[in-house]
């Protein structure tokens, strides 16, 4: 069981608690580059999707890493939800100066994906393979607050021959099951 520094973004902004139940769903347009040459040049993400079962969250795919990438691996997680038809800033945000430390601590939403990860930072020609692999320790309740559309944005810095990033931005919503 392995998983992607590329993809915790997605399994953090759902990892909510309340008594009432609603779901997170991709939609169908998965993961897309928001860098200005549209390219997600660190990973092919091509194949790769989070499913949504049972109110739970799902790895489902292959990612293959296409460059190495040295340590730290900062990753910094924003979301905007739509709101009276407009974006805004959402609700969520976080920063992990180093994943490659915080991907190892069992308190982490994301430990079950990647508890089994031997190598970060990543390799290139490293392939991640999943097969609905639950990305969450436990069902995702959400409240009512949290039903509409939401934009997650993930944005990587780490160095390759200098300073880089990349960014992905992935769209949901947020149903009553």
């Amino acid at each position: 069981m392995r998983c992607n520094t590329f993809l915790f973004g997605i399994f953090l902004i759902f990892d909510l608690s309340s008594s009432v139940n609603y779901v997170p769903f991709m939609d169908e347009s998965g993961i897309q580059s928001c860098m200005p040459d549209k390219k997600f040049n660190r990973a092919d993400l091509s194949n790769f999707m989070i499913l949504t079962k049972d109110s739970q969250l799902f790895a489902n795919g292959t990612i293959k890493i296409l460059h190495h990438i040295q340590a730290p691996l900062q990753v910094r997680f924003t979301t905007k939800r739509r709101i009276l038809g407009k974006w805004v800033d959402g609700e969520f945000k976080r920063f992990m100066p180093n994943f490659c430390i915080t991907m190892r601590s069992p308190v982490e939403s994301f430990y079950q994906a990647t508890k089994e990860l031997d190598k970060c930072p990543f390799e290139k020609g490293q392939e991640f393979h999943f097969d609905m692999i639950p990305v969450t320790q436990k069902d995702i309740d959400t409240t009512s607050s949290l039903l509409g559309e939401w934009k997650l944005k993930v944005a990587i810095h780490y160095t390759i021959l200098g300073d880089m990033g990349d960014c992905f931005i992935s769209n949901w919503e947020v149903f009553e099951e």
